[in-house]
């Protein structure tokens, strides 16, 4: 498979998954992965084979800081169960992601990291997983093929597991054909 290709479908189905399993939409405007009026959550993914270290432009940090609600960082590894370049086209990807381990993170946190900036003089920010909060800061929850670390406590645990919050982005669902207008 093409690898743009491949990136591009990718990112959808790690959208569409996590805003079913913590009950925050994908919305059809606007450049954040995940959005509601409580919460705005960034995904960034990497293949587990591939380092863990996540890049993010100082553009982006600083539009979405913005955001009048509470925002996160989703840091996304993955497995698949074949190699991007032997997988068909005609394939679903769906069935090919194994492993899925995410660590959410307050928005705050990516700013300890120092800025370096590129050839093209675009500045980035690198998070790296090993400075990652210790599991005691994270309440962990196994659901399907997903291990998800989340805050102790935050909004996103919250609408993980409060009725209220559920019952509330059903009706967003239920109300938007196209999941995810926001």
């Amino acid at each position: 498979m093409n690898a743009r290709t491949y990136s591009v479908a990718i990112e959808r189905i790690h959208k569409t998954t996590l805003s079913r399993i913590i009950h925050v939409p994908v919305p059809a405007r606007g450049n954040i992965d995940l959005a509601d009026e409580d919460v705005g959550i960034e995904i960034k993914c990497r293949l587990d084979k591939w380092t863990r270290n996540y890049a993010c432009k100082r553009s982006q940090i600083e539009t979405f800081s913005e955001m009048r609600i509470q925002l996160y960082w989703a840091f996304l590894t993955y497995g698949m169960k074949k190699s991007v370049k032997a997988i068909r086209s005609s394939e679903s990807l769906q069935g090919l992601v194994t492993d899925v381990d995410v660590v959410f993170l307050e928005w705050e946190w990516y700013k300890k990291f120092p800025e370096s900036t590129k050839d093209s003089g675009v500045e980035y920010r690198y998070a790296h997983a090993n400075l990652f909060p210790t599991e005691e800061y994270f309440s962990i929850y196994h659901i399907g093929n997903s291990i998800l670390h989340i805050p102790r406590n935050s909004i996103i645990e919250k609408k993980l597991l409060d009725p209220v919050m559920i019952k509330k982005y059903v009706r967003h669902v239920e109300n938007n054909s196209n999941q995810g207008v926001f």
